[in-house]
């Protein structure tokens, strides 16, 4: 199905879970904890872990013994230090936006001791890696509650349209592999595209912690060639506690509850509908349904001191559109309703020495019918991953292996244009039933240096894709070099496979011949200050050349004979102060490709060499303020640019031997833009009591000067009129309110 038949919905269906409620604890401040670990006799203890028990965040001492830690929360909890040959030692540390400076004492211990961690091991020399929380992602204007949305607006993603794909360095959205407890998200969009979708599948309430990687990720992520986002789900809940969000766009809540001393049950739902939305703001779209959607979310856990963690979780998510759209000559109505369903099982165990074993199993089910036109599509897809591995904190450093995988289920059934592009029906229509299957398995192995001056991580790769028939070996490397001063320099250089996404089966018009997709990364960065300083400055240079990207041939069937390049430069710099701050995020990037995309214009010559892709922006730019007012009113706001997508123009039309018009180009592919994206949006928010909590009002307006960007262009019936198409709400003005409960 077109990227054009749901984008016109972007704007609106993007605000409809605005904002998710939120665990108790997720508006609380952050709390620093700073102090050093020492022996019995005073001495420092290099490289000693540290970490709030329950959090998903592990720090390491240095060679003085010293370590930072930034904690969400609120309340009395614990801090936990652990290191190879010592006995645990645990103190109680009060969360409360405040900073806390501590001492701990490792006493000497023999390797018998059992050490409960629920902690990842850090990864230090991996460069372009950005962490964030849920409370980030609620705060930052524009974002709408939006774990996609919000990582759109991160160094090295490009600002492509209203939609929420993300387009990392020059790769297209289906490069990024998403990750929740390890468990693979195969359809992690909702309203979903070919490009991407309207918004996340995962609420940010669900994670803890998230981060996103845009290049030279280590070893242990595979089957992805140009990002990855990890998130981490929250852990068995220490206390009860319930929420309330009442929004214009619909109600949602989330409760939690501990059971006996080890076990624990959180709850979740949204029931979004978007009505009041568009009609408060006056969408120039018509309607034959506005979004709606219902989702629901549970997970259970059990935390045992011998067996480790234990973690189930499902998630069901039912959606269902129809909108007027505009594709090409054709105008008319797309009607789509879609089932999203996620579940998952983890275990997790750190034992004495350092030791860390974890093991997730997840199957996704996906279902969707949408008709516009003469195309009428039914998608069924339905999919398994697993991850297990070992990793061991010593001295030298960490040592991690071990083997991921999935098996997929893909089947399409229905009518589609005998031209592609041609919803009209112009040129007839043909009826088709494809069903694939595919398997993935990989084992990985890394070494990452311990803490010191120069950290270098090492690891390698192998896999099998089954359906190419091809075995590949990906070797990486990573290096970060401690300048003094809370200065860095990251070096990274690694090989990554990827199959080729099932849609290119479902249009293949002929034999396919699909190698894995391969792409190689160098990155080099500079940063000064860390998350936490008043000053931090970041810079990243990228080079990827990619291989065996998909490539239709003249006589209609599918290679790899597909190639690329991508490079460029990303800046970031944040201003912080105690009531606010300032961050400026751009990029510059430069894509050429060979290769047969799912907007590739039916009919075009292509050149001998490569053009520009459809995602590539060669210029983002994006400034956000945000001010404390007062210790309850916050308002912040984010001005963002970008340049206009190619796009191939239209100098008129010729009939074809069938009798009907067919567009004539008129010029390369993609030799031309769209307009300059802009957008200026604004939040405010109020925190006040209410009984025993506290109450949240907030308001906001996307797109605050009502600009209409052009998102792709329409022509009238012979081609001889060009109009643009843009959102389905150029401004959205938002507001809701949140219930505190306890």
């Amino acid at each position: 199905m077109s990227r054009k038949l749901v984008t016109t919905v972007a704007v609106a269906a993007s605000l409809s879970g605005l904002p998710a409620a939120t665990d108790a604890g997720q508006n609380a401040p952050e709390t620093v904890i700073r102090g050093v670990v020492r022996d019995p006799d005073g001495r420092p203890i290099d490289g000693a872990q540290v970490y709030v028990r329950g959090s998903q965040t592990l720090e390491a001492t240095g060679a003085d013994g010293r370590f930072e830690l930034r904690a969400r929360g609120a309340g009395a909890e614990v801090l936990v230090a652990f290191a190879t040959d010592y006995w645990l030692s645990e103190m109680a540390v009060e969360l409360d936006g405040a900073e806390h400076d501590v001492d701990m004492v490792l006493e000497p211990a023999d390797l018998e001791e059992l050490v409960e961690v629920v902690a990842p091991a850090p990864v230090a020399a991996a460069p372009s890696v950005q962490a964030f929380g849920p409370l980030d992602v609620v705060t930052l204007p524009g974002a709408q509650a939006d774990v996609m949305l919000y990582v759109q607006n991160l160094a090295g993603v490009s600002q492509l349209n209203d939609e929420a794909g993300l387009f990392v360095r020059g790769g297209d959205s289906a490069e990024v592999l998403t990750l929740l407890d390890d468990a693979v998200v195969h359809h992690p969009y909702r309203y979903e595209t070919v490009t991407g979708g309207i918004r996340g599948t995962v609420d940010p309430f669900l994670t803890s912690d998230i981060s996103f990687s845009s290049g030279g990720f280590p070893a242990r992520f595979g089957n992805a060639l140009s990002g990855v986002l990890e998130m981490r789900g929250h852990g068995r809940p220490a206390e009860p506690g319930a929420q309330a969000a009442l929004l214009l766009s619909g109600v949602s809540g989330v409760a939690a509850l501990p059971v006996r001393a080890r076990g624990g049950l959180r709850v979740s739902g949204n029931w979004s509908e978007t009505g009041p939305m568009f009609r408060l703001n006056r969408s120039p779209r018509a309607f034959t349904r506005y979004p709606d959607s219902r989702d629901v979310n549970v997970s259970g856990h059990y935390d045992s001191p011998s067996l480790g963690s234990f973690k189930v979780f499902a998630m069901g998510l039912r959606e269902r559109v129809g909108i007027e759209i505009e594709d090409q000559v054709f105008v008319g109505f797309v009607e789509s309703a879609s089932a999203n369903a996620l579940a998952y099982a983890r275990w997790e165990k750190v034992s004495a020495g350092g030791w860390r074993a974890a093991a997730t199993f997840g199957v996704t089910g996906y279902g969707s019918d949408a008709s516009v036109g003469v195309l009428d599509i039914e998608t069924r897809d339905r999919r398994h991953s697993w991850r297990a591995d070992v990793s061991r904190i010593a001295p030298a450093g960490t040592v991690r292996v071990g083997t991921d995988g999935g098996r997929s289920r893909n089947a399409w059934a229905g009518r589609v244009p005998a031209t592609r592009g041609d919803l009209g029906g112009a040129a007839g229509s043909t009826v088709f039933d494809v069903t694939l299957a595919d398997r993935h398995t990989g084992a990985y192995a890394e070494f990452e240096g311990r803490p010191g001056v120069f950290v270098p991580s090492l690891g390698v790769r192998v896999d099998r894709f089954r359906l190419a028939g091809a075995t590949t070996v990906d070797p990486r490397l990573n290096l970060l070099v401690n300048a003094g001063a809370g200065r860095r320099l990251r070096l990274a250089w690694g090989l990554y496979h990827q199959a080729t996404p099932a849609i290119y089966y479902e249009l293949a018009r002929g034999p396919v011949h699909s190698a894995p997709m391969r792409a190689e990364h160098w990155v080099a960065g500079y940063e000064v200050g860390s998350a936490g300083d008043a000053l931090r400055l970041t810079a990243e240079a990228y080079h990827k050349r990619y291989r065996n990207l998909p490539l239709e041939t003249a006589a209609g069937a599918l290679s790899s004979g597909g190639h690329g390049t991508a490079y460029g430069v990303d800046l970031s710099a944040r201003l912080g102060w105690s009531r606010g701050g300032v961050e400026a995020v751009y990029g510059w990037l430069r894509a050429r490709r060979r290769w047969t995309s799912t907007e590739t214009p039916p009919g075009i010559a292509l050149p001998d060499g490569a053009w520009a892709p459809y995602f590539e922006i060669p210029h983002g730019f994006r400034a956000t303020v945000d001010i404390e007012l007062t210790d309850t009113v916050d308002v912040a706001a984010s001005w963002r640019t970008a340049s206009g997508r190619p796009f191939t123009p239209v100098d008129g039309a010729r009939p074809a031997d069938e009798g009907y018009l067919v567009p004539v180009w008129g010029g390369a592919i993609n030799s031309a833009r769209t307009p300059r994206y802009e957008r200026l949006d604004l939040n405010v928010s109020v925190l006040g009591p209410f009984g025993r909590e506290g109450l949240i009002l907030f308001a906001g307006v996307t797109n605050l000067l009502g600009r209409h960007n052009v998102l792709d262009y329409a022509w009238s019936a012979d081609y001889t009129e060009r109009r643009p198409v843009t959102s389905a709400m150029p401004r959205a003005v938002y507001f809701g309110s949140t219930v505190l409960l306890r």
